[in-house]
């Protein structure tokens, strides 16, 4: 059980430290991008497993990255990305972009799932990849560190 933890940890900090160089250099590799976001999945639910129970809250948002991961293994792409661009011409119409990763907006395919995909929308739809795989690595972390 330690090791699984050890190996989550791992994937997330090599997630953060492959985030972190993107935004700076403003550039996403998509395979690497993939692969690192996919350990970090894997290994969340490998963890996952071995937590007896959850709060009400944290047992929504583990739900919603459930269903993140269960639409990886079908092949359906679960982010989208912006890099950074600056306006070069004054107009009010064109806004620069951020850079950002983001969680797509996934389709239900199975009403079986219908609470996943409700919570999936409220807490991951959208929002931040980064921000919200390392929150719920902090939710992972605090039930591991009560039993090392």
């Amino acid at each position: 059980m330690k090791d699984n933890y050890a190996i989550l940890k791992k994937k997330i900090d090599n997630f953060n430290l492959f985030y972190a160089e993107c935004k700076i250099q403003n550039n996403i590799n998509n395979i690497l991008l993939k692969e690192k976001l996919f350990d970090v999945l894997s290994w969340m639910e490998v963890c996952i497993i071995n937590i007896p129970s959850f709060n009400e809250e944290e047992s929504k948002i583990i739900s919603a990255i459930k269903y993140a991961n269960n639409k990886r293994k079908h092949s359906i792409t679960i982010y989208t990305h912006t890099l950074s661009t600056f306006d070069l011409l004054p107009s009010k119409d064109l806004l620069p972009s951020k850079f950002k990763i983001i969680w797509n907006d996934l389709p239900l395919e199975s009403k079986g799932f219908s609470n996943q995909h409700k919570n999936y929308v409220k807490y991951l739809m959208k929002k931040n990849i980064h921000e919200t795989l390392n929150n719920i690595f902090s939710i992972i972390s605090k039930y591991y560190m009560e039993t090392l």
